[in-house]
C-alpha cells in the first residue's frame, strides 16, 4: 500500500483538479514516492534505533539502507499519522512538479517575441524535486547533519 494512493479521493485532493485525471498519474505517483523515500534513505543509521527503519529484501533480511524519518513504517497504515500526512503532501508536491515538467519545456522560464527573440532558462528546470522540497518532512528527518569546516 502506498503513502500516496492515486485512487484515493482524499489523497487526490492534494493535487490540482486538472492533474487528478492525468493518464500516467499512477506511474508518476509511484516514482515520486520511491524518490521521496530514497531521498531520506541513508547507509548510516541515526544513533537511536527509534529514528530509522531498515529496509528489507523480499525474505525479510535487512539490506543496510535506512529510512531516516521518525515515525516511518514500510506499511503506511502503521506509520505515525502526522508522518503519513506529511509524506502525502511531500509526494503530491513532487507529482505536481513532475507533471508540470512534462507539460511544457521545463528549461524555458520565459520567452519573448517580436523583433528580438530570446529565452531565459530556469536554474532548477531539471531538478527532480520542486523548490522548497522537504519542508513537510523536515520535522521527521533524523539524518545526521552534513559536517563542514
Amino acid at each position: 500500500m502506498p503513502y500516496f494512493d492515486p485512487t484515493n479521493e482524499e489523497h487526490l485532493k492534494l493535487l490540482p483538479t486538472d492533474m487528478r485525471e492525468a493518464s500516467d498519474l499512477t506511474n508518476v505517483a509511484a516514482e515520486a514516492e520511491a524518490d521521496v523515500i530514497q531521498y531520506f534513505t541513508s547507509e548510516d543509521p541515526p544513533t537511536s534505533s527509534l529514528d530509522y527503519v531498515e529496509l528489507q529484501d523480499d525474505d525479510g533480511y535487512g539490506i543496510g539502507r535506512y529510512v531516516c524519518l521518525r515515525g516511518y513504517a514500510t506499511d503506511p497504515t502503521e506509520a505515525e499519522t502526522f508522518l503519513q500526512t506529511a509524506m502525502r503532501r511531500e509526494i503530491a508536491g513532487v507529482i505536481r512538479w513532475r507533471l508540470k515538467q512534462r507539460e511544457k519545456d521545463p528549461l524555458i522560464a520565459s520567452e519573448s517575441s517580436g523583433e528580438f527573440k530570446g529565452r531565459t532558462f530556469r536554474n532548477d528546470a531539471e531538478q527532480p524535486f520542486p523548490p522548497g522540497f522537504g519542508r513537510w518532512l523536515r520535522p521527521f528527518d533524523t539524518r545526521r547533519p552534513l559536517e563542514s569546516i
